[in-house]
Order: C-alpha cells, then structure tokens, then sequence
C-alpha cells in the first residue's frame, strides 16, 4: 500500500469511532514483503481494513505479526503495528491501540526514522488524546508536528496538524484550534490529499459550530462536499461523508437539539450517498453507519416509520460486521422509536440489549469532548436514563408486588450501572471497586437505615426508598431542570454566612426529598439516611434541608453513598488496634495561604486518637507516602488545603513541598507492604469541592473507594474557622462510643456546633459528609 492511499485509509478509520471528531493518521512506506505468508496476511488485513472489517483486519494483522516475529523481520513488524494499532483505534480498544503503537514508536525511534517517528508520534499523541491522556499526548502531536514541518513530509503534516488542532478544540484553544487545521488544510494540498483536505475541513466546520458559526461552517462544508463525494477510495468517500453528515445530528439520545435545516439537507445527502458507496464496496460497518445515521434524521423529522426501516438495516449490517459498538446505539434508537409508539415492552428489551451491548465495550467507547474533558454521562448517560424511565413507567403499570420490585430494583440498577462506569470514567481506571465478594448492599446494613436513591428525569422526579424488608417509590412532579436549578441556589446560598437567604431552597427540597417519605420513616423509626444523590444533588449536604422548624441533621444521621454497596461494613469501634497517622498544615507553603485554626484541630486529633503526627515542614509528600506505606494505619487524618476538580488529575491535598494527588494516595495506601485490609476512615478537613460542578463532586463521592478506604469524611466546601476544629473533635469524641455509628457521631458533632450561636448558621457545619460505610 502506498504512504498516501494509507494516509487516506487511516483518515477516515477513526472518524466514526469519535463522537468528538475526525482524526487522521498520516502515511507512512511500505516495507518489503519477505514473506509470502505474511504478505498474503498484510494483505487479507488491509482489504479487510478498506470495507470496513476492522475485527477481521486485526485478526489478519495479528497472525501476520506473528509470522515476522517467526522470521525475525522487524522493519515489516513496525508497520503491521502501526496499521494493528490503527485498527484497534477505530474500534475503540484505546489501551491497545497505545500499546501497539508505542511499540513501533519506539522501534522507529530506534532506528532514527525520523519519518516513520513523525507518523508514529503522531498516531500514539492521538490515540493517547482518545484515550484522555492529554499530558502525554501532546508532546507527542508537536513532536509529530515538528518533524513533518522540517522534513516536509506533507501528507504527515496534514494529519499531524489536523489532529494537533482536534486536541486544542477539545482545550477549547479556539483560535490555535482553527490555525492547525488550515495548516492541516494547506499540507493536504501540498500532498495532494483530497481526504485528508476534506478531514481538516471537516474538522474545523465541527469547531465553527460548536463556537456558534453555523454559516460559516455550513458554507464551509458545502464546499467540501463534491471533493468528499469524488474521493476515488471507495472506503474513504463513505467515511468522509459520513463524518461530513455527523455534523447534523445530536449527541448521542438528544433528538430535540436544533440544527440548521440547511446542514440537516447537506447530512441528507451525504448519507444517501455514503450509503451507496458502501453498499457498492461491500463495506458493511459503513452501511451500518450510514442508514443509521440516516434512521437518526428521520427521527429528528418525525418520520417514525422510515426512521425504524432504516435501523433495522442498521442493525441487522451490524449484526453482520459483529460490531458492539454500533450494536448498542441502533438498538438503543430502536428503543427510542418503539417507545415513541407506545410499544413498552418491545421498547424496554431494545433498551436492555442495548444497555448489554454497550457494557460489553464500556472501557473502550469514545467518549464526548466538552469543555475540555470526556463525560461518560453527556455521551451515553441518557441511555440508562431513558431505559431507567420506562421500566419505572412499566412498574406504575404493575399489579402483582413482586413484578414491581423487580422492576424498580432494575430501574434503580440500570441507574446505578451508570454511576459506576462515571466514576471509573472520572478516575481513568478500569476498576476502582476494591474487595467485591465482600460488599453488602446499603440498606441491608442496619434495621434503622433508609436508602434515599432519587433518579431525576426529564419531566418529574422518583424517589427509590429502600428499606431492610424492600423497596418504595414515590414519584415528585419536578422536573429535572428545576431540582437543578434549586440545588444550585441552595448550594451558593449555603456559603453566604451572613444571610438566610438558603431557608428557601432548604425547605423546598425538604418538601420535594423528604416530606414525601418522612411518614414512612417514622412509622420505621428510621434513625439513619443514606443518601445516594446523582448529578446536582451529589453538590449539597442533606442535613441542611429545613422543614421549617428545624434542620434535617436534628432528627436523622446522614451518610452519603457514592452507589449501592459497602465494603464489610462494620462499627469502627469493633475493629481493636487502630493506629492513626495525623497530619495537616498551619503555615503557608506553595502559594496557599497558612491555615491557624489547624493547630488546634492537630492538636485536638492527635490528644484523642494518639498516632503519628505529620505538621507543617514535616508534611511532605514523601513522609506521607512513606508513612502509608509502611504502616497499616487504619485511621488517616489530613487537614489541609485541597481541592476536588473536574479534572482528577488537579484534585489534590496540599502538603508542605508539594501536592499529593489522589493517584499517589492511592497507591501509598493500597499497596502498602503490611496492609491487609482497608484502610478504616479517611478524613480530609479544608477540602473543597467548586459550587456547581456535578462533575468535581465525583472526585468527593468516589474519594474513600479510590484511596481504598471503607469510608471517609470529607467537607464540600473549605470552612477557615474555629467552628471545624471543634466540630472535628466531637466528632472523634463521638468514635470512641461504642453506641454511635460514624454518621451519628458527625450528627452529634454538627448539632453540638450548631446550638452555638456563632455556628447556627449551615455554613459552618453542614459541609462536613460521612461517605461510604457509616456504621
């Protein structure tokens, strides 16, 4: 294969795999063939790869792989890397899309090809970008950049550019975003490229309307269209046209977002003959693509009929090309075309199979950019929404009891299922739920405990109560966008200590949150919630919610959960041998201000749990890692600046030297030489999460699970005040009595705050939280 037919095969390969955007992976030579077995291979792979077979290229690149390693023919092997890599990309499996081509990366390197080294770097800066490794990424795309540009390898340059420009936009760099693409745009001409001229372009229309230039994207596009409808390639003409024609349509389950109906004509016509082409070159995942995509239009026109004709032919070339992650989403707009006409129960099994498809890949589907990171919940989240919906709509239906528990424990797991793979997305790992055979499911913790799991939906609110002997429901007529927009208030209004201004906000979701359970919670003298929020809500502390006599914390302890399930809970008091490690900072170190009222809350801590004291100078990170590691401490202490961000990789807690993140405390705790059970409670005072923000309160849901702790407590918002030293300490008085749960000694330290009339005010106490196991 030629540097450019490859340049043009790769440009296209991973469009469709982004919902973000077009990506291209420039050319790079061929090698000689030595063998006539691993030629015969390379090349079963490559016409594979032109009709859109991407599995049975992978598997053709993987035997011929296999065969150079036999004969020890390295120069082939970096290629087949290269184009296996690629492959694995536009399937979605990012984490060996990297590993593949960092191999050959680092044989090109080797060899000092700077060529094959331009190419590489570029292919590995991007497929590292997809992945959301963005610190790694983007030495690697100016690298790529900068070797083209010296050595004038136009076609490289064009891809290097184009993708260089897909990570600024994601940056939201605008105006660097928009410069690298019509250089991108110039290199392709130089190169004679027409695909990649039409990737660049295509590119920069996606930024024009996501800045708000829909003219001009909509000009710039029709301007691409013939060269995008005349590309010679048969493979790169489909995918061309179907990357242009994705312009039109929403994300992912967003039918009512609006479009220019110039642009829905151009998508029209680009899918009508993006499918023709693939149907002419025999490329089935791009038939699938196209008629799908064309199912989607004629979903936003209303056309129901012509719309559920299309995707069954969707479907069905996906079935053929065994291909999940086209699975899921035409079954998932199947769901979305049955539901529209009344048919429930064929609608809910699309929505399953769906749901199950989409599971079988969830590591690896690309996900949305926005905002300069990847929301697992913007790009498929309304999926589980939407199947959650319906099967709550098919309980109210219900007679017989047991059918409607099994449909509300369904609804609720499909909800949960979502809130899982959120915080794994957050965290940017695989798995973060440690010792699974061993946790217990929240509201089977204690007789006296109800789980609040509220599942906020478009046009009202449910409320999933779950008690020791079953579950209940009560449905909220309010919106989701108002729930939304009161937390949001009530949360700004919590900070403000000099006013009362949030008694309003605080009663009216006390009306729509617990007025409506609190009968039930008496009836069952319910001490104890567990709170399981979602979206907004995660943002604000329940014990603050006001029945217009008195704060909900006077009647309730409130713990709040990241998802359903506890690792072994049990009383901290039960488990003998607590070692504490206590540590904090009172000066001002890296640009942070110094924090005083933390003396008296080191000293406090450390007179009542005793332990080992790291304070100021002493508080390094290193110490601290050390310490962890070297020690089973069950009790960990820090009270310091941090910050919980929508980025995890800038969520941290401020020591002297420097700031310790939540990855490297993770693995001090965790991989600890001598630990042999978790670590008992993380408490993090000073932290705060940004107002607003439902992404950063992931990183404070998630904290106790990703550092390995059964729980933690951990404030929402940074009170510098005598009020957290005081509350800090009843709270571990409050540990050493053997009759109080943790959330019950925090309930007993905020009401003991709250009757000193400094502290009345929520603002000092309410944003402390009890998170995972409270017993």
């Amino acid at each position: 294969m030629t540097r450019m037919i490859w340049a043009r095969v790769a440009a296209w390969s991973w469009v469709i795999a982004l919902a973000f955007g077009c990506t291209a992976l420039p050319a790079q030579a061929a090698a000689p063939l030595p063998d006539a077995t691993a030629a015969a291979l390379m090349g079963q792979g490559t016409a594979a790869f032109r009709t859109g077979d991407l599995e049975r290229a992978v598997q053709a690149w993987t035997q011929a792989l296999a065969v150079c390693r036999l004969h020890g023919d390295q120069s082939l092997e970096v290629d087949l890397l290269a184009r296996r890599g690629e492959a694995l990309q536009a399937l979605g499996f990012s984490d060996k899309a990297v590993a593949d081509l960092t191999a050959a990366l680092r044989d090109a390197d080797r060899r000092h090809d700077d060529a094959r080294v331009a190419a590489l770097a570029g292919a590995l800066g991007n497929a590292l970008f997809l992945a959301r490794r963005n610190d790694e990424a983007k030495p690697l795309l100016e690298r790529s950049l900068d070797l083209a540009r010296r050595h004038h390898l136009d076609a490289v340059w064009a891809a290097s550019a184009n993708n260089l420009g897909n990570f600024l936009a994601s940056t939201n760099d605008r105006a660097g975003a928009l410069r690298s693409y019509a250089e991108g745009s110039d290199a392709a001409k130089r190169a004679g490229d027409d695909a990649l001229f039409v990737t660049t372009g295509t590119n920069r229309a996606r930024l024009l309307l996501r800045t708000g230039e829909t003219a001009k994207a909509v000009q710039s596009l029709a301007e691409i269209f013939p060269i995008a409808a005349s590309l010679r390639a048969p493979y790169d003409r489909t995918f061309g046209l179907l990357a242009l024609a994705r312009l039109a349509l929403p994300p992912d389950g967003d039918a009512r977002a609006p479009v220019d109906p110039k642009l829905v004509a151009l998508a029209y016509e680009a899918l009508r003959r993006a499918a023709i082409s693939a149907e002419e070159a025999g490329d089935i995942r791009g038939r699938s693509l196209a008629y799908g995509y064309l199912g989607e239009l004629y979903e936003r026109a209303g056309r129901i009929g012509e719309a559920a004709s299309l995707t069954d032919k969707a479907l069905f070339s996906a079935q053929q090309a065994n291909a999940s992650d086209l699975l899921y989403r035409w079954e998932w707009q199947s769901g979305r075309l049955l539901r529209h006409d009344g048919k429930i129960e064929p609608a809910i099994a699309a929505y399953r199979r769906a749901v199950v498809d989409l599971e079988a890949i969830r590591q690896d589907v690309p996900l949305e950019y926005r905002d300069g990171r990847s929301s697992f919940r913007e790009t498929v989240g309304p999926l589980y929404f939407e199947l959650a919906d319906l099967l709550l709509q098919r309980a109210a239906q219900e007679g017989t009891a047991p059918d409607v528990t099994a449909l509300l424990n369904e609804a609720r797991d499909t909800v949960e299922t979502l809130k899982v793979a959120e915080i794994r997305d957050y965290f940017k790992t695989p798995c973060i739920v440690a010792q699974d055979a061993k946790r217990t499911r929240i509201e089977t913790a204690s007789s006296h405990t109800a789980a609040l799991y509220p599942i906020m939906l478009p046009d009202r609110t449910e409320l999933l109560v779950s008690f020791a002997d079953g579950i209940r429901r009560v449905t909220v007529p309010v919106t989701k966008a108002r729930m939304t927009e009161t937390v949001r208030q009530f949360r700004a209004l919590l900070e403000k200590r000099t006013t009362r201004e949030f008694l309003g906000p605080a009663r009216q979701l006390y009306q729509w949150l617990i007025a409506p359970i609190e009968k039930e919670l008496a009836e069952r003298h319910i001490d104890t919630i567990a709170f399981v929020p979602d979206g907004a809500l995660r943002t604000i502390p329940l014990a603050a919610l006001f029945d217009g006599k008195e704060f909900l914390i006077a009647r309730f302890a409130v713990a709040t959960e990241p998802g359903l399930s506890l690792i072994d809970p049990k009383p901290l008091a039960a488990r003998r041998g607590n070692k504490s490690l206590v540590a904090g900072l009172t000066v001002a170190a890296q640009g942070y201000p110094a924090l005083p009222n933390v003396a008296g809350e080191l000293d406090a801590v450390a007179h009542i749990e005793g332990g080992k004291m790291l304070r100021d100078a002493d508080f390094r990170v290193g110490a601290m890692e050390h310490e962890l590691e070297s020690v089973p401490y069950s009790v960990v202490h820090i009270a310091s600046h941090g910050e919980f961000s929508s980025d995890p990789a800038k969520s941290f807690l401020l020591a002297y030297d420097g700031k310790l993140t939540l990855d490297r405390l993770e693995q001090a705790v965790k991989y600890s030489e001598f630990r042999t059970e978790p670590l008992e409670l993380l408490v993090l005072s000073a932290c705060q999460t940004a107002a607003g923000d439902d992404r950063a309160a992931l990183g404070l849901a998630g904290v106790a699970v990703k550092a390995g702790a059964r729980s933690a407590v951990a404030s929402l918002w940074f009170i510098n005040d005598q009020a957290s030293s005081l509350l800090i300490a009843d709270f571990y008085q409050g540990l050493h009595d053997a009759s109080l749960s943790k959330a019950k000694a925090l309930q007993q330290a905020q009401i003991a705050i709250m009757s000193d009339r400094r502290y009345r005010h929520p603002g000092y106490w309410a944003p402390f939280l009890v998170i995972g196991d409270w017993l």
